[in-house]
């Protein structure tokens, strides 16, 4: 492959991986209308959720406030239209802080981000089940956004044609070095 080949690939891959890294934004916008809810604190049942296409994909948050030393295990469950289990996700939310030779230091997580693909068109719940220390009372914010789609393919497909691109153009710039 000469220099003017390898330049025109190089050229190809970088603009498909930015077109690709477009495209991957495209699919994380928002559709629809937001749900947003307030639960008590130790959860709660979210829906109905109308999906009217298979493999729709749902961006979910779920924040609780927690207090220093206190800790708060979140299971999300999607239920079907009859309230029945398919699958779960989760996370454990927390609070530390103290003070050590450096100073005084604090760690926390105290929310999430989940990306929920849900199989098949129909009606869904999302049921909500706190396990939590006793100091922890604070409602439990949930928010559910439909996205466009996964932007998951996109975003791999721009990383690998952004590589490649500048391979080809380096291979092509050091091949003129030669000649």
């Amino acid at each position: 492959m000469d220099k003017k080949e390898q330049t025109r690939n190089a050229v190809i891959l970088v603009g498909f991986g930015l077109l690709c890294l477009v495209m991957s934004f495209f699919f994380n916008i928002g559709r629809g209308k937001e749900i947003s809810k307030t639960l008590p604190a130790k959860g709660g049942i979210i829906g109905p959720l109308k999906v009217a296409k298979d493999r729709s994909v749902y961006l979910i948050k779920v924040k609780q406030d927690v207090r220093d030393r206190e800790w708060s295990s979140v299971t999300g469950e999607l239920l079907d239209e009859q309230k029945k289990y398919l699958f779960g996700f989760g996370k454990q939310l927390w609070t530390e802080s103290g003070r050590d030779a450096e100073g005084y230091w604090k760690e926390s997580v105290t929310s999430f981000d989940l990306k929920l693909t849900v199989p098949k068109e129909g009606t869904y719940f999302l049921n909500f089940e706190v396990e939590k220390s006793p100091g922890v009372s604070s409602p439990l914010y949930v928010t559910v956004n439909k996205k466009a789609g996964s932007a998951l393919p996109f975003f791999w497909g721009s990383i690998i044609s952004l590589i490649l691109g500048i391979i080809f153009y380096q291979r092509a710039k050091h091949s003129s070095l030669g000649s």
